[in-house]
This record gives structure tokens, C-alpha cells and sequence, in this order.
């Protein structure tokens, strides 16, 4: 994240879990948003992973699946929730 910021590229975080069903739902969703917008890295995020909790708090993210959306190195938009219509929507407003 720290790369994010200081470089101010485009960035999606995607903070998902293997065991989170709205999490399944979304994540081709994400892929396919993800080839539509290829100047926009975007990065998935475990939050089961081992030593990610430490980080988690201070994000904020508090459930899954939530997404945190960077334009020129500052958080310009989250998601909480698997809600498509306003993933498109953020992406295109920000993205395009």
C-alpha cells in the first residue's frame, strides 16, 4: 500500500476470504472490472493470511468483501459489501 501512495499510481485493494460467499459472487466481477481498466493494478488481499491482522485494523476492514480504491496515492473511495452496480459505477468515475 505504501507503494501506492508514494508512487500515486491506480490502485484497487480487494480484500477478500476463500470461505466468504458475497466474497465468491464478486470476485469475477473484480477480474472482469480489473481487464476492462489494465492501468489500474489491482490487488487481491486474504485477510486469513498469516500476519495480515496487524494490518486489517488500522484499514478499517471489518468485513469481507470490502475494497479500498487509490487515485494519485490517496484512498479515493471504498466499498463494503458485494455491490456490482456501484463497483462499476466507482470504477468508472475514477478510472476512466
Amino acid at each position: 500500500m505504501k507503494k501506492v501512495q508514494d508512487e500515486k499510481f491506480p490502485a484497487i485493494f480487494y480484500f477478500t476470504a476463500v470461505w466468504c460467499p458475497p466474497c465468491k459472487y464478486l470476485s469475477p466481477v473484480v477480474e472482469k472490472m480489473s481487464g476492462m481498466y489494465p492501468h489500474v493494478t489491482t490487488y487481491k488481499v486474504d485477510i486469513d493470511q498469516e500476519g495480515i491482522d496487524s494490518v486489517l485494523g488500522p484499514l478499517g476492514i471489518s468485513s469481507v468483501p470490502t475494497l479500498h480504491f487509490f487515485q494519485n496515492g490517496q484512498k479515493a473511495s471504498e466499498i463494503i459489501g458485494a455491490d456490482v452496480r456501484q463497483l462499476e459505477t466507482t470504477m468508472e468515475k475514477l478510472y476512466k
